[in-house]
């Protein structure tokens, strides 16, 4: 009895002797404490009965002594610089092999040569209502290429009919005669031209055998002046109308424009499949220059929308760009100037580019061994074919087969008597032979 109670004692008097340290080790609740070490912040009841523990303060974390220390960085030695690899061929100039140390100065890229300016082209257009949607569809068609201007010559309800309201060879005559530059002249003109047509003798029906002549007489007398100023004239033909008999006068007036042009010799521009539908009659909407379905003409049938003066123009414009390409083209030399050319050094060392004498032919024209100073072995000839006959031999396909030495051919004994005469009259097989592919004979044993 004295002896448990010794040990109960003895028990009491160490736990409340215990170190901050032991308690440390009890605490399972951390696996570390920050409280300061010799301070014990828990009673001995705390011990013997327990007690929640109490949640770690987090600024109490940040106050605690941090043992880390940032490593400090040591001055690396400089790098050195790697050397260039060596280059396979001749040695460079000294003058153009980098020095070390020296600044390096960055080579400036040449400026690309400046394209040469355009010859300028000036086109007059000339003609009634039709021509003023013509010469706004060719200024949007070379509104990138300010080069090439139009002038315009327009009179709306005009025609080669009614001189008395406009003379159109008195405007061509004062257009062909004036001092301003023409490069070429567009004309479309006769969409007010279904009208009598008067002259001495009287009134003319439309389209009538008199009228006829006298409307070609006009159309060209109206190109004989226009081709007075030397030159190109450019003929278009009218489009299809919406009304039908409208149409067909203007189909009437397109063969007399297309035959007087190729009796001029000048150019004419058909444009009436290029305003008609599938079925070849008059079409509002149709397809632009970009292949997109939109509308082409005016609520009038007559007149252009934006797109379809633009559409019109670019059948124009295929004539009309050979005039300006053959103002405009000019040969490009072959080699820029400036540009060097190679010789070798007299010590037979690395090859020295000197720039091009005022003599030296073209790059086309040169040989790569003079280009580039180092003789090359000739290339063998190509060999030279003989000159292919226009025809071969005539061969009658009729005619009998001939044997060597111009014999006919005859039987070679090669078939057995009779046998002959089975095969070529009769159209017989030949007798199988014994191991040949058409003995179908069975063989018994």
């Amino acid at each position: 009895m004295r002896t448990g109670l010794r040990l109960v004692l003895i028990a009491v008097f160490a736990l409340l002797t215990a170190g901050p340290h032991v308690l440390a080790q009890n605490d399972s609740a951390s696996v570390y404490t920050t409280t300061r070490p010799g301070k014990n912040n828990r009673g001995p009841l705390d011990w013997l009965f327990g007690s929640r523990a109490a949640r770690p303060d987090p600024r109490a974390a940040d106050q605690r002594t941090r043992t880390y220390q940032p490593r400090k960085r040591t001055a690396s030695a400089p790098r050195t610089p790697i050397a260039p690899a060596p280059l396979y061929g001749p040695p460079m100039p000294p003058d153009m092999v980098p020095q070390q140390g020296a600044p390096q100065v960055a080579d400036e890229t040449p400026q690309a040569p400046v394209a040469p300016q355009l010859a300028p082209v000036s086109v007059a257009v000339v003609g009634d209502s039709l021509s003023v949607f013509l010469a706004q569809g060719l200024q949007e068609t070379y509104a990138d290429r300010p080069s090439v201007t139009f002038v315009r010559r327009n009179r709306e309800s005009s025609g080669l009919v009614r001189d008395d309201y406009f003379d159109w060879p008195k405007a061509m005559r004062e257009l062909t005669g004036s001092g301003e530059k023409l490069d070429a002249i567009i004309i479309m003109l006769g969409s007010n031209d279904r009208q009598q047509l008067r002259d001495e003798s009287g009134a003319h029906d439309v389209l009538s055998e008199y009228w006829r002549g006298l409307y070609t007489q006009r159309v060209d007398s109206l190109m004989a002046l226009a081709k007075a100023r030397n030159v190109p004239v450019i003929w278009v033909g009218l489009p299809i109308m919406r009304l039908e008999r409208y149409s067909v006068d203007l189909a009437a007036l397109n063969a007399i424009y297309k035959a007087r042009a190729a009796q001029a010799g000048i150019a004419y521009v058909d444009v009436w499949e290029a305003f008609a539908g599938d079925d070849g009659l008059y079409a509002v909407n149709g397809p632009d220059v970009g292949g997109e379905i939109v509308r082409l003409r005016t609520p009038d049938g007559v007149h252009f929308t934006k797109s379809g003066a633009r559409k019109l123009a670019f059948f124009v414009d295929k004539e009309l760009q050979k005039v300006v390409a053959a103002i405009q083209t000019r040969l490009q030399p072959e080699v820029l100037p400036g540009a060097p050319t190679a010789k070798p050094a007299p010590d037979g060392g690395a090859l020295v580019m000197l720039p091009p004498t005022p003599d030296s032919q073209p790059a086309g024209r040169r040989s790569i061994d003079s280009m580039l100073g180092v003789a090359l072995p000739d290339l063998p000839a190509m060999p030279t074919l003989a000159p292919r006959p226009p025809q071969g031999p005539v061969i009658a396909l009729t005619a009998p087969v001939r044997a060597a030495g111009g014999a006919l051919a005859r039987d070679s004994g090669a078939l057995a008597p009779g046998e002959a005469l089975s095969v070529y009259r009769r159209g017989l097989p030949l007798s199988p032979k014994p191991g040949r592919i058409d003995d179908f004979r069975v063989v018994r044993d």
